[in-house]
């Protein structure tokens, strides 16, 4: 139960960041149009990709008590999410545009409910993106963790190495259905214009946010670790930011400088700063913060074949050879009669 108010206090703490994340969204394109150029918009997909993969993460790995509940809690999570998300966007716009002329009550709530009509629409888009996400790094994950045994487990817990998901037939069966399930609903993004672009710019903020969320795994491997390498790695990702942003102006610069006309060239959207290192340090402050939360549980990555931690010196395993040792014999040796 402790386990349970744990990780559903975890889950309240993303879902409050994030809301506050599309206030500020809501309340700078309410002031002033907000562009694609802007830093915000980017730690907001920074964050949503890394509590993706976090969830993600931990619902492959982690084998609750009830097997169902895995992706009835992932359904709650990501329905529930999204359902406030859409609804705090409306409500938040409504009130921004109430100070523009929007008076009454009555006119206020007609609003709240046109506003929440077109958010709902983009809620609805991202909800079946994320789930596809999940299917998809389920899909990736079973297999791995089948061969390798790897398992996210808390201490206290019963050992459940005995009943860990391995991969016979049944298990097979799940899998080819899950993968039909992704296929299905990819085929049906590719019939409607908005939801494919939903899902190829998840699936590319999914495979570019990878590369910054699993380098931080080993913060549920290791039993110590330090902090110098955070503050290593978000110095590294600033100085790569800026590195990209003179890169992009260098390479915009040539092709201008070098093409017939303007029209003509090809040029890189001219992203500066603050965008790649929004985006960039929201995912791994948002990584490092739900893998430092995993760890204060108690939470660490297993194998579940060898019940040792994955990274650390595994205790001689006692021998079950079948070679027999030898016995002391009954019969009495021949003693010489005494005269």
């Amino acid at each position: 139960m402790r386990k349970t108010v744990s990780l559903g206090l975890l889950v309240l703490a993303n879902m409050l960041a994030t809301m506050a994340i599309l206030v500020a969204v809501a309340i700078e394109e309410g002031f002033r149009p907000l562009s694609f150029f802007h830093p915000t918009p980017f730690v907001l997909a920074g964050v949503l990709s890394a509590q993706l993969l976090i969830l993600a993460m931990v619902t492959a790995f982690h084998d609750p008590r009830i097997p169902p509940s895995r992706w009835l809690s992932i359904a709650a999570i990501l329905f529930g999410a999204f359902t406030v998300f859409a609804l705090e966007a409306a409500i938040v716009w409504s009130l921004i545009g109430q100070r523009y002329g929007w008076i009454g009550f009555q006119r206020w709530l007609w609003n709240v409910r046109e506003l929440l009509y077109s958010t709902a629409l983009f809620a609805t888009i991202g909800l079946a993106a994320s789930v596809s996400l999940i299917l998809a790094l389920h899909i990736l994950a079973w297999p791995i963790r089948a061969t390798f045994g790897w398992r996210l487990v808390r201490k206290g817990d019963p050992d459940s190495a005995g009943n860990a998901r391995q991969f016979g037939m049944t298990h097979l069966l799940a899998w080819v259905g899950f993968s039909a399930a992704l296929m299905w609903l990819v085929t049906t993004a590719t019939g409607i214009g908005e939801l494919a672009v939903a899902f190829v710019v998840t699936l590319l903020l999914a495979a570019a946010s990878i590369l910054f969320v699993a380098p931080w795994s080993y913060l549920v491997i290791k039993e110590k670790f330090k902090y110098w390498p955070i503050v290593v790695t978000l110095a590294a990702l600033a100085g790569l930011s800026y590195a990209a942003q003179e890169g992009i102006t260098q390479f915009n610069f040539y092709q201008v400088t070098n093409s017939r006309s303007v029209a003509s060239a090809l040029l890189l959207p001219s992203l500066q700063f603050p965008e790649f290192f929004g985006y960039s340090g929201a995912i791994t402050l948002a990584s490092i913060l739900n893998l430092l939360a995993l760890r204060k549980m108690g939470f660490r990555f297993q194998a579940a074949a060898s019940h040792a931690t994955i990274g650390a010196t595994r205790e001689p395993v006692q021998s079950h050879s079948t070679t027999i040792a030898p016995q002391p014999s009954n019969v009495m040796p021949n003693v010489p009669a005494s005269s």
